[in-house]
């Protein structure tokens, strides 16, 4: 059990007596480490990001998850479906979520909306407490229809065609390259084949818990209008704010460190702990902002 923990968190900050926790999904393509990862700017070294020096300060506990086939993983055979990765990841977390002691909260960006989902489905299933609020960032729910969606599935696109379809997700041109594409085109057509077949049999499950949404300004992919059909998944849900940049803005360190700090102040809020706990002065605070 311990050998799989370390192989699905590989990151985690462990804390000796977390205050609460949080369960963190990346979207396709990506690692744990656009949650736990140190940030850069321009002339300066590099520094932990915001959410991480939060986690320190607040005694958090931060679970990034790492799908197989990627870094350590690598040799892995990648996931079949996001509800393979949520019957992995109930039982290692099992324990950590039904403390009482330590309330928990999980954030998804992009495909990892979709495995937070799953995840959660299958917590309510088993009757396990639900989280303080699920932060969903630059996908639609699961319940979009197949005809709804606003992309291409890739099984049947060639090379061309496909790298289209990742153009159209913002995925950095310079996965083009020769060399390097070789080496990402089958991690993309992995996971981007985890949402293309998702279709969960009979109505989806609303959730018992809060969830909050994030809509990117220039996303080509998803509109803030497809992000407010999560609240066919929530009877308490809202658009929390707006996030500066693309459908990847997470690998913009600033427009990242911006989110962050919205994400600890709807973190902190939906705890019952006051907003100023938030990571930096700076906090947008913009909860609720978002209209």
């Amino acid at each position: 059990m311990a050998d799989s923990f370390t192989r699905w968190f590989p990151a985690v900050n462990h804390v000796p007596s977390p205050k609460r926790r949080l369960i963190c999904f990346a979207g396709s393509g990506s690692r744990e480490q656009v949650f736990t990862g140190k940030v850069r700017s321009t002339g300066e070294p590099p520094r932990p990001n915001r959410l991480m020096q939060w986690a320190e300060r607040a005694d958090v506990e931060i679970l990034a998850v790492e799908l197989p086939g990627r870094a350590k993983r690598h040799r892995e055979p990648f996931a079949e479906s996001l509800r393979e990765v949520a019957e992995a990841l109930v039982p290692l977390l099992r324990e950590r979520i039904s403390d009482p002691n330590v309330p928990y909260s999980v954030v998804g960006h992009s495909m990892g909306c979709w495995a937070g989902y799953e995840f959660l489905a299958l917590v309510q299933n088993l009757g396990l407490p639900p989280p303080t609020i699920f932060c969903v960032a630059c996908f639609p729910p699961p319940s979009i229809p197949m005809g709804e969606r606003s992309w291409q599935p890739n099984k049947d696109l060639e090379k061309e065609a496909f790298q289209a379809e990742c153009r159209e997700w913002d995925v950095n041109p310079s996965v083009f390259r020769a060399g390097i594409w070789e080496a990402f085109e089958p991690l993309l057509r992995a996971d981007f084949q985890l949402f293309d077949t998702y279709e969960r049999l009979g109505e989806l499950a609303p959730l018992r818990c809060p969830v909050a949404g994030f809509a990117a300004r220039d996303d080509r992919r998803v509109s803030e209008d497809s992000m407010r059909k999560w609240e066919s998944l929530s009877s308490a849900f809202e658009m929390a704010a707006y996030v500066e940049g693309h459908h990847l803005f997470i690998y913009d360190d600033a427009a990242k460190q911006r989110w962050f700090d919205d994400l600890v102040n709807i973190i902190t809020a939906k705890a019952g702990r006051p907003v100023a706990d938030s990571a930096s002065e700076g906090a947008a605070g913009a909860y609720g902002a978002a209209s």
